[in-house]
């Protein structure tokens, strides 16, 4: 019974306490039912031993690195073994796609490569480009790097890519070996990866693209192909490379997209001076209940250096103080007021002439809301901010008391 079993396996009551390995396969052959010592034999007779005993090193290996629980002789044992077997085994084929986002994966296979990496076995170059396909697990293609020939790599890696079929893992750590070699030969299958709206790799793609493009160009013509939230990231690289054509591509969502199109093109424009696109953001705050920490964090005021842009963020300021936007988490930091100063700094401190435009706006704002509005009169410590900001931009040698006087006497 299993008690007699269990008490076998752990040496109980017993003269010897026997292997584990022998007693559990006892306890699984009459789970379900009793068998006899006949059963059992004819059973165990038809049993791969050695197979039995590889897989049970396997695992213990495997949750226990250390190599000293193996003797000389059963390292050497195993070494045959995987030179012995690895003619059997075909590691382009060891992985199958069962479903949506599942794979099989072969048990021998499995056992063969851990053991060729822990024991530093050496298998043809044939075998070695095989288990490319194998690469499943991160460190696979990287060991393979310190064995195989880079420019032999290349090509197999390559036509893997371009066969297709190859599982989410495999095809993800091949893209990750072009990325790392610079490999640009992978950017026709990166363009046509991120129009696929079901594929988790289009983020690696776009960066493939981005790092090994000598332009962005072919990116930008895949735009209009890119749906969903995922076309915004590519818009992202565009912008970040200076890409010339991506001003007119945002300004025509801006002009004919939806009202959530054209927020999202406002906060590229806004960047690129627009001024439309500048107060069409600003109307968009004026309607918020509430005015969240995302929106502090997101926005691209603190890019504008149009100086049109001064009598919009006053205005948006004066609203502010009307109508009280309340203040997630509200701390004195992330705020519209905030917001409306920074961006007014970046105008100022832009160009020299920018920066007495910015003070007298300022002073003619304070001077035309005070009376209705006392806290305005906060706006006094901006000018004085910008009076030192100013001056310390322009020269670390000048005093701040004399720059002060200096800035005063140009207006």
């Amino acid at each position: 019974n299993h008690k007699y079993l269990f008490d076998l396996q752990y040496g109980i009551g017993a003269e010897k306490k026997y292997a584990t390995i022998v007693t559990e396969k006892l306890i699984k052959l009459s789970l379900n039912k009793e068998v006899s010592l006949k059963e059992v034999l004819k059973t165990i007779n038809t049993w791969d031993w050695e197979w039995v005993w590889i897989k049970n090193i396997y695992e213990k290996l495997n949750n226990n690195p250390d190599e000293s629980i193996l003797t000389d002789t059963q390292k050497d044992k195993i070494i045959a073994w995987c030179y012995d077997q690895i003619s059997t085994v075909d590691f382009k084929t060891a992985i199958t796609k069962t479903g949506p986002g599942s794979v099989s994966i072969n048990y021998k296979e499995t056992i063969l490569w851990f053991f060729f990496k822990k024991f530093k076995l050496i298998f043809s170059e044939d075998i070695l480009l095989d288990i490319l396909l194998f690469g499943f697990e991160e460190d696979i293609i990287p060991y393979l790097e310190e064995c195989l020939d880079i420019d032999k790599m290349t090509s197999q890696v390559l036509e893997n890519i371009y066969n297709g079929d190859l599982s989410r893992a495999v095809l993800e750590n091949h893209l990750k070996f072009c990325q790392r070699h610079k490999i640009k030969d992978v950017i026709d299958f990166a363009l046509d990866e991120i129009v696929k709206s079901d594929s988790d790799l289009r983020f690696l793609a776009l960066d493939l693209i981005s790092e090994l493009s000598d332009s962005l160009n072919s990116l930008l013509e895949k735009l209009p192909a890119i749906n969903g939230d995922f076309k915004w990231s590519v818009v992202d690289k565009l912008v970040e490379s200076n890409n010339s054509k991506i001003e007119a591509y945002l300004s025509q969502i801006f002009e004919n997209g939806n009202e959530s199109e054209r927020y999202r093109a406002s906060l590229y424009l806004i960047k690129f001076q627009k001024i439309e696109a500048i107060r069409f953001y600003i109307d968009k705050l004026k309607e918020q209940a509430i005015f969240t920490i995302n929106f502090y964090s997101d926005s691209p005021l603190g890019f504008i250096s149009e100086i049109k842009a001064i009598p919009l963020l006053l205005d948006l300021f004066k609203y502010n103080l009307k109508n009280t936007i309340k203040t997630e988490g509200r701390d004195g930091f992330n705020t519209i007021e905030r917001l409306v100063e920074n961006a007014l700094t970046t105008i100022a401190l832009n160009e020299d002439k920018n920066f007495v435009i910015v003070k007298e706006a300022v002073e003619s704002f304070i001077k035309a809301n005070i009376d209705e509005y006392e806290s305005v009169k906060y706006l006094y410590s901006l000018i004085e901010k910008l009076e030192m900001q100013y001056f310390i931009n322009k020269s670390k040698d000048v005093r701040i008391e004399d720059a002060i006087i200096k800035v005063r006497q140009l207006v």
